[in-house]
């Protein structure tokens, strides 16, 4: 995971124009797209609430800060097309709903950013 979470992002954040950038996103979500479906098999077949078990590892902590930055941020360029991936996944939803609880005073402090 954690060779995903670093490489992932890359096509689009260092694209040099919107052609670049129109593919570096598609890029991404063909990748975001097969994380969360291995996760979340993995979820389904175990019984799982949280990406590595019932409780909520670093795991969860790194797929929410994708979705919070990237699916759910109206700065970022890409947020529709991110937060379509993320949608096909809603065993997400009680996690990310658990996340929010945790980091919602820290969210509404912080400065607006594109990722």
């Amino acid at each position: 995971m954690d060779h995903w979470m670093d490489f992932s992002a890359r096509p689009i954040v260092f694209a040099k124009n919107e052609e670049e950038r129109v593919a570096g996103c598609a890029e991404y979500c063909a990748s975001l797209d097969s994380f969360l479906r291995v996760t979340t098999h993995r979820m389904a077949n175990e019984g799982w609430c949280c990406s590595a078990g019932n409780k909520l590892t670093c795991s969860d902590v790194a797929i929410n800060t994708l979705y919070t930055n990237m699916a759910k941020n109206e700065n970022c360029k890409e947020r529709v097309e991110i937060s379509a991936v993320f949608a096909k996944y809603p065993i997400l939803d009680g996690m990310f709903a658990e996340m929010h609880k945790r980091i919602c005073c820290y969210l509404a402090k912080r400065a607006p950013k594109p990722y």
